[in-house]
């Protein structure tokens, strides 16, 4: 308590008495509730706290980022999609579809619904 009262003393330039009623004052209002401390601020105050407590500026999912299209991964998709329906596949893969042209191909083998996902690995940082 005492160090706490010389670094008040030295910071502030004030008496020992002044420097022991800040630290009071100090442990009063920590104790105080936000009812209490409304009630002693006034509306300009009340209005600076808010803004100051306000972090957003404005709604979340606002901000839409839109991505450029991956040219290399929609070629992929449409390769798997023209190899699905080709030949090759003898005629046993049915309603062959792109539910999203750069991730996803769908299509029926007999009875059973498959998809294809494609998937784009990060470089490795060096």
């Amino acid at each position: 308590m005492e160090e706490k009262v010389a670094k008040l003393m030295k910071k502030w330039g004030c008496t020992e008495e002044e420097a022991r009623e800040m630290i009071a004052w100090d442990e009063q209002t920590d104790k105080m509730t936000s009812k209490e401390i409304n009630a002693e601020m006034t509306p300009e105050q009340r209005k600076a706290a808010k803004s100051a407590r306000i972090t957003t500026s404005g709604k979340k999912g606002e901000r839409k980022v839109e991505r450029k299209p991956n040219d290399e991964k929609r070629w992929l998709i449409n390769l798997l999609r023209t190899l699905f329906e080709g030949e090759e596949s003898n005629g046993k893969m049915k309603n062959v579809s792109v539910s999203n042209p750069e991730r996803q191909v769908d299509f029926v083998v007999g009875d059973t619904e498959y998809s294809v996902t494609l998937t784009a690995h990060r470089k490795p940082k060096k």
